[in-house]
């Protein structure tokens, strides 16, 4: 119950890194717009564009610079749309925390809490990270943001993890009572980082396999073009 020592903590803070939601360098719109054209398909598409122009095949030409841009747009709008729920995510993080440290109670930046700490929580508090309650007086939490249910739940000590054990996760917030906590995951491994990760990969595969396709489609009009000559 006394906590880490500031050198452990130190230790583990180096070791597991800060509690934080990691996200890719902030671009600005314009940024990402012409980021989308990069891509290798989209380079592909771009040359048969060209190829066309060259042929004089007007009409194929600007229905594939069409393409090119619809999917440029697309694919802007994915991303943009991810940075903003990721920033939405980060909103809900805990600035500030108690945590035992060296025998004492102290408050210190949420970004530094680490595995195995000692956090106090109380009612109107964010949770700062996710962790098994070792006490609690009438606790409940609202995990609105997780779950999707309006009530807040209840939550008792920690008794096992073949005995009920509860757990309370970053980003949610405590609607009444207070807590001892003891940190079990930060940062990325928490359930909201987990989640924070499972946007960004499916914003990225949905890209890549959507411009995959218009790529295929636009090489089979070529393919059924030649074979006319």
């Amino acid at each position: 119950m006394d906590g880490l020592t500031t050198k452990e903590a130190e230790q583990r803070l180096s070791k597991y890194g800060k509690n934080v939601l990691e996200q890719s360098k902030k671009k600005s719109p314009i940024k990402l717009f012409l980021g989308q054209f990069k891509d290798v398909m989209t380079l592909i598409l771009l040359a048969c564009t060209g190829i066309s122009a060259f042929m004089k095949d007007w009409v194929e030409a600007i229905v594939m610079i069409g393409i090119v841009i619809v999917n440029a747009i697309m694919g802007f709008v994915q991303e943009f749309r991810t940075e903003r729920t990721i920033e939405a995510l980060r909103s809900m993080t805990a600035m500030h925390a108690k945590v035992s440290r060296d025998g004492k109670i102290k408050d210190i930046k949420a970004e530094n809490i680490v595995p195995d700490d000692m956090i106090h929580i109380k009612s109107g508090d964010v949770i700062p990270a996710d962790g098994y309650i070792i006490e609690s007086v009438g606790l409940t939490v609202d995990e609105a943001m997780l779950t999707g249910e309006s009530v807040a739940v209840e939550k008792k000590r920690y008794a096992g993890e073949n005995n009920g054990s509860d757990k309370v996760y970053s980003g949610t917030m405590v609607f009444s009572g207070k807590a001892t906590v003891k940190v079990t995951e930060t940062g990325m491994n928490t359930k909201m980082g987990k989640i924070s990760g499972m946007i960004q990969q499916v914003k990225e595969e949905e890209s890549s396999m959507m411009t995959t396709s218009i790529v295929f489609d636009v090489l089979l009009i070529f393919k059924l073009k030649f074979q006319k000559y």
